[in-house]
């Protein structure tokens, strides 16, 4: 018996394991979630530049107890926009990573949480970091500091090319 097949035999691709880790698809679900919470870092930060500089210089001369709700409501306001701004890119690094919706709403809660009380910077941090570990370990992206989308537009463009050379499924009489 040999190792090839005789010239004109074909065989239908059957599933290898480990052969869905090169999807692009989930590379792109994974980019754009990386950098989409960037930019929401980007906009708690300004939030809470905002909202530092609103306690700090009072407009009015309320009792304590009207300051200390405002800031107490105002923390929650933000809790609630944050997770919502947070909940998109999120569910895409779900969707790469193969999370259930219920780990990505989770996920855009603490983020929420986070933001408001810490100012956003650990939650972000990590998220991305697990979603840049999946890229570098999978997808062979190697990621630095400041990491370019074009780098990672190209190893998509990349694989997507892989995958229409590949032979498909062959169903049917030939």
């Amino acid at each position: 018996m040999s190792d090839t097949p005789p010239d004109g035999v074909r065989y239908a691709r059957y599933h290898r394991p480990g052969e869905e880790r090169l999807d692009p698809d989930l590379l792109q679900a994974l980019s754009d979630g990386y950098f989409g919470l960037s930019n929401i870092c980007v906009a708690n930060a300004l939030m809470v530049l905002l909202q530092i500089v609103m306690v700090a210089h009072p407009t009015s001369r309320g009792s304590w107890l009207a300051k200390e709700a405002g800031i107490f409501c105002g923390l929650i306001g933000m809790c609630i926009a944050i997770a919502f701004l947070c909940y998109q890119p999120t569910r895409r690094i779900g969707d790469g990573m193969g999370w259930s919706s219920g780990q990505v709403v989770a996920a855009s809660v603490l983020l929420g949480i986070n933001g408001a009380l810490c100012g956003g910077v650990l939650g972000y941090a990590i998220l991305q970091s697990i979603a840049s570990r999946r890229m570098r370990s999978v997808y062979e992206v190697r990621l630095g500091m400041f990491m370019s989308k074009r780098l990672v537009q190209k190893r998509i463009e990349e694989l997507r090319a892989l995958r229409a050379v590949e032979p498909g499924f062959e169903v049917g009489p030939q």
